[in-house]
């Protein structure tokens, strides 16, 4: 798990070359002129998920995990809290939908560790990270986010 300010992320270059890639595209992208849902940004490799909602509770939401991508989440409007927690800390809540890539976790003890994102910030996950998004920071928001997902 990386969690830095947007205008640090090129200092996580040599991660991976998928990562540089995704690190590129994010220079020089107008994010905010992605339309919502997922747009391919180099066919399955680099995909963007715009989306727009309102945070929830904690206790609403559920720890999630990927194996096939990498996340990196920032918000461009709005302020969320995620919540992070390694997965081997975590018990799993249902099978893994390998067709969806993501698995469902139980709340670990402790709850996991708290990030605020709010736009200039980000929050990288990779797949043995297990991250609880778009939860209420300081009251409930109006969130515009862009997640985008790096093949492994």
């Amino acid at each position: 798990m990386i969690y830095d300010r947007l205008e640090r992320l090129g200092s996580y270059r040599g991660l991976s070359k998928n990562l540089d890639a995704a690190i590129d595209c994010l220079a020089g992208a107008r994010l905010d002129l992605l339309p919502l849902g997922i747009s391919s940004l180099e066919g399955e490799t680099l995909k963007a998920n715009a989306m727009e909602y309102e945070t929830k509770e904690a206790g609403e939401a559920r720890f999630e995990a990927h194996l096939r991508y990498i996340d990196i989440q920032l918000l461009l409007e709005g302020r969320e809290c995620c919540y992070f927690a390694p997965l081997e800390d975590l018990e799993p809540a249902e099978p893994f939908s390998l067709e969806k890539d993501v698995g469902f976790f139980r709340e670990p003890a402790g709850g996991g560790c708290r990030l605020p994102l709010r736009p200039g910030h980000f929050a990288l996950f990779f797949p043995w990270d297990g991250h609880k998004p778009g939860c209420v920071l300081e009251g409930g928001d109006r969130v515009r986010k862009i997640v985008i997902k790096v093949a492994v």
